[in-house]
């Protein structure tokens, strides 16, 4: 029911200044559209995939229910037979395209221009779309990681706010110290006109005793549609966010055999004199009733599970089922079986730092700072244990 059969040669169409790029239309069985933009370097987007075309080319007067699959826009088996330059006031340095199913769209390239309404930036090696993420995120380490957890479709960063510094536990000498200090400047009289004060006695001016700031990190879940924060979860001070990983655990919550939980691994600083310890998180995405005209608002964080360790979880990652975590020179798997807790069966001791884990099957590729790459196999019938290969 095609009415313009595709042809098994490929014809080229020269297309100037389409959306500030220079294009070449390539069809045939498989039609691709070369960009070429101020980096000088052709760029070939294929044009039967149907996330790439429905993502890059919208029709210029689309409305909301706009249907790019019954146009034959966005599916595989209806391709584009041709493509011309088109320019008007509604669609500016836009293209006119033919499907395979007869349908003439006029479109425009959602170039990077356009980024506050979903653009894209095609002068790289992959199109590049650039979003503000959250709300109010900016300041030290903006976003230290992101998730993407594919059950919900959300995704949950690692975002840092900025907060004044500030010794939270001061020595009590310095404590006493700073109290006499104070009581004695109130009761100083005040001093004569023209008189020289010892700069030992000068009260501290407020621009030369700015506090520095220091980043406050917390776990936010976007919505994918809106791109906006719909749930935050705070750490706590100098609590800083070393890895977060969305893994698949066995867990009684679960109605199959797995459940997708987001996992994130934290390490306080706290400076030199102070031991280091660290913190695991487990959340869950459920699903709420949203807030009255924010549909988007559906989803929530559920902290599940909560543990301070003796050091900074520095990785993690999912190991038949169950989690593998990384505590300084240790190496974990515990077990969420029982949807409550996380249980230690089988431990390794590394030399160094693990800075990385990665796991296939029942094998852990364990990456330290110093000593490099250990293979790892995991033993998970009879007695359970880690063993070196």
């Amino acid at each position: 029911d095609s009415l313009y059969p595709l042809d098994s040669t490929s014809k080229f169409t020269r297309l100037d200044n389409i959306g500030g790029y220079a294009a070449l239309f390539v069809s045939g069985l498989r039609p691709v559209l070369v960009l070429v933009g101020p980096k000088r370097w052709a760029r070939v987007h294929p044009l039967r995939l149907p996330a790439r075309l429905a993502s890059a080319l919208q029709p210029a007067d689309a409305q909301a229910g706009f249907d790019a699959e019954a146009v034959g826009l966005a599916t595989g088996g209806r391709p584009l037979v041709g493509m011309a330059r088109f320019h008007a006031a509604a669609c500016a340095h836009g293209v006119v395209a033919l499907t395979q199913g007869g349908a003439l769209v006029v479109a425009t390239l959602a170039t990077s221009a356009q980024a506050a309404r979903g653009g894209v930036e095609f002068d790289a090696a992959w199109p590049v779309r650039s979003i503000p993420a959250g709300t109010a995120h900016g300041g030290v380490g903006a976003l230290g990681g992101v998730a993407f957890h594919a059950r919900s479709g959300c995704y949950a960063l690692a975002a840092a706010g900025v907060a004044r510094f500030g010794i939270r536990e001061p020595h009590p000498d310095v404590a006493d110290r700073q109290a006499r200090e104070t009581a004695e400047a109130e009761q100083r009289p005040p001093p004569r006109p023209g008189m020289v004060i010892p700069e030992h006695e000068r009260a501290p001016l407020a621009t030369t005793s700015a506090a520095p700031r220091v980043p406050r990190f917390s776990v936010d879940l976007l919505s994918p549609s809106t791109w906006e924060t719909i749930d935050s979860h705070a750490l706590e001070p100098d609590e800083h966010i070393a890895v977060m990983r969305v893994v698949e655990l066995e867990c009684a919550q679960a109605a199959g055999d797995s459940k997708p939980l987001l996992c994130v691994g934290t390490g306080f600083v706290l400076g030199e004199d102070v031991q280091t310890r660290g913190k695991v998180y487990v959340f869950d995405v459920i699903d709420v009733v949203p807030l009255p005209g924010r549909p988007a608002t559906n989803r929530r964080l559920k902290l599940l599970y909560s543990e301070e360790v003796h050091g900074v979880v520095s990785a993690l990652t999912e190991l038949r089922g169950c989690l593998a975590m990384s505590v300084g020179s240790k190496v974990f798997v515990r077990s969420f079986a029982g949807g409550e807790a996380l249980v230690s069966f089988a431990f390794l001791d590394c030399q160094c730092w693990v800075r990385s884990l990665a796991a296939l099957r029942s094998f852990l590729l364990v990456g330290d700072l110093r000593r490099g790459l250990w293979l790892v196999g995991f033993q998970e019938h009879g007695p359970a244990r880690l063993l070196v290969l």
